[in-house]
């Protein structure tokens, strides 16, 4: 009996994987499963929390398989690695998407639509900031029939508006910046808004002025909206 209890604590401190290390490889590993490359779900903690557990019970019966025989193994399978990714989905698929009083409810980020493009944008929606701002690449301002225009880039793709305004954001120029509106579609919303072009930026930011009288932000999640369909 002293030769088989020996003989296991031999392989577990000295020949074996130690029982450390292979915790971090089951958390790991669960980890890797909460969210695939197609998914815009985001790992909050409530999720979280359920992974913990997951990996706890994997561990538990980890340590127990090291009192089988040498040719046993412990493995994690598919099916509950999905079925942990399910359960993250879960979690935000039960966040409500609109408020009693008839409010939109958006995350951190949300995806859109811009103008007449079939391209999705990840906005940031930041409620402290008082106009929507996109940044964009190689912005020309040019005359179309005595009005003001503007060309750019966006995400590798050229696009021409007409200036609705000018405006001075001191958060970001000295100089009036141009502003264009854009019919923008979140989820259910279908605006137009009014945009601040700050060439040379990055990113798209919705700002106080998409919040107004249409929606409240939620800052604990990403995307609650979804994509519009």
């Amino acid at each position: 009996m002293m030769r088989i209890v020996s003989g296991i604590l031999l392989f577990l401190f000295a020949g074996g994987v130690s029982l450390a290390e292979e915790r971090e490889s089951i958390h790991y590993a669960i980890a890797q499963s909460r969210v695939s490359h197609d998914s815009f779900v985001p790992i909050t903690k409530q999720p979280q929390n359920e992974f913990e557990k997951q990996a706890s019970a994997y561990f538990s019966l980890s340590t127990a398989q090291h009192l089988l025989p040498s040719d046993s193994f412990l493995a994690i399978d598919s099916s509950s690695l999905t079925l942990a990714h399910k359960q993250t989905h879960s979690a935000t698929s039960a966040i409500s998407k609109e408020t009693a009083e008839g409010l939109y409810v958006v995350g951190r980020h949300e995806w859109i639509l811009l103008g007449t493009s079939k391209e999705y944008f990840s906005a940031y929606v930041d409620q402290a900031s008082k106009n929507s701002r996109i940044g964009v690449g190689e912005l020309v301002e040019f005359e179309r029939e005595g009005k003001d225009w503007v060309q750019f880039v966006l995400q590798g793709k050229e696009y021409k508006y007409a200036i609705s305004e000018w405006v001075k954001d001191s958060e970001k120029s000295d100089e009036p910046l141009p502003v264009v509106k854009l019919r923008t579609k979140l989820g259910e919303i279908n605006e137009e808004i009014e945009y601040v072009l700050i060439d040379g930026g990055n990113g798209i930011v919705l700002g106080e002025n998409f919040l107004r009288d249409l929606a409240v932000q939620n800052t604990k999640y990403d995307y609650i909206q979804g994509r519009v369909k």
